[in-house]
């Protein structure tokens, strides 16, 4: 009986340590997309489109 209760006050101890541990939040990403004619413009069929782009922290594009 004492070593069962030794053993449920180690992980009740344990679990009150890493849920008491901080949660660190990253800064949201942004990212910015635009086209190289303005809002509203209209594209016709062949003609060449530009998407740029630009985020807040370095990210990787597929």
């Amino acid at each position: 009986m004492k070593r069962s209760l030794t053993l449920v006050l180690i992980l009740l101890s344990w679990y009150w340590y890493v849920s008491s541990q901080p949660i660190i939040f990253s800064p949201t990403l942004r990212v910015d997309v635009w086209v190289d004619k303005g809002c509203g413009e209209v594209y016709f069929m062949g003609e060449d489109v530009i998407i740029y782009f630009r985020a807040n922290n370095d990210t990787t594009l597929t």
